[in-house]
């Protein structure tokens, strides 16, 4: 059941945030995918619901300077076949591609993915790997953040009240690189992940200038980076007991939720391991011995 709210639809970035910054408990609508749900199961109860759908600019992704600029509205179906997006970056449109279904996809927009925090977002890991920004935007200003700085916990985010998440930023990468997103669920199809992690590789082929990134979701409250075993992994051969060294050390740095409805912690931990021995051995191949 629906309580009454107010409703307003800007036109324009500047109306919005005037929109925002006049009442406290202001939600804005995006895709809707989760918004709706919440109204109605009585978990939000918002004073105001601002729908940023007509604000032309958040739709945008362009490619400026040394960045890809993704609009905060910009839907998964569109993300999943960006052409800025193929080769070095296609571990996030492939991301998009397997979020929820079709429908959903048409929907859900990847300002709203991340703004949900959900510990199994499919954008949060790809997004760290590839040091992408958020762009905040208020009428006194912008701020910028990583987006694990903007990430503070299950569905928790830095954003303040009176901002509006309007871009998505990622630095282009000049020098060889290769990257892959994995996720588990419970039941194929539209499920959220019960464990997901993507690992991001440049310059695979130079073992002196080889850099590895690695984001593992589900397993800590926020998107976890061991960046103990990429320092690890980044410099040296790489070898199955090399792997196995790295499980370890992730696997004695995390502690999963027993009460997960979704996976044990013994089920993440065993993922962990399958999880960096396909992916280096899918972005590496024979390399690995």
């Amino acid at each position: 059941m629906f309580l009454p709210f107010d409703y307003e639809s800007p036109k324009s970035l500047k109306e919005c945030l005037e929109l925002i910054s006049e009442k406290e408990n202001v939600h804005i609508l995006a895709g809707g995918t989760d918004l709706v749900v919440n109204i109605r199961n009585g978990k939000i109860r918002p004073q105001l619901v601002v729908d940023i759908k007509n604000i032309p600019e958040l739709t945008n992704v362009e490619k400026i300077n040394n960045y890809i600029e993704i609009g905060t509205l910009v839907t998964m179906n569109k993300l999943s076949k960006l052409p800025l997006l193929q080769n070095k970056y296609s571990l996030l449109s492939y991301a998009a591609s397997i979020m929820g279904c079709y429908e959903i996809r048409n929907r859900a927009t990847i300002g709203g993915n991340i703004i949900n925090a959900s510990p199994g977002a499919e954008m949060l890991n790809p997004l760290v790997v590839l040091n992408a920004k958020v762009v905040l935007e208020s009428l006194s200003g912008k701020r910028i953040l990583s987006i694990e700085e903007f990430i503070s916990g299950p569905n928790k985010t830095e954003i303040k009240k009176n901002e509006l998440l309007t871009k998505i930023l990622i630095p282009t990468i000049e020098e060889e690189a290769d990257g892959i997103y994995m996720r588990r669920q419970r039941v194929k199809g539209m499920d959220l992940a019960s464990i997901n992690c993507a690992i991001f590789v440049t310059n695979k082929n130079d073992i002196n200038k080889r850099k590895i990134k690695i984001s593992i979701g589900t397993v800590t409250p926020k998107p976890y980076r061991p960046t103990k075993v990429e320092m690890l992994l980044e410099n040296n051969k790489i070898t199955k007991s090399l792997i196995s060294e790295s499980v370890k050390i992730i696997n004695s740095e995390i502690n999963p939720r027993a009460t997960s409805l979704r996976a044990s912690p013994e089920y993440k931990k065993f993922m962990i391991g399958y999880f960096l021995t396909e992916g280096l051995t899918k972005i590496l191949g024979d390399k690995i011995k």
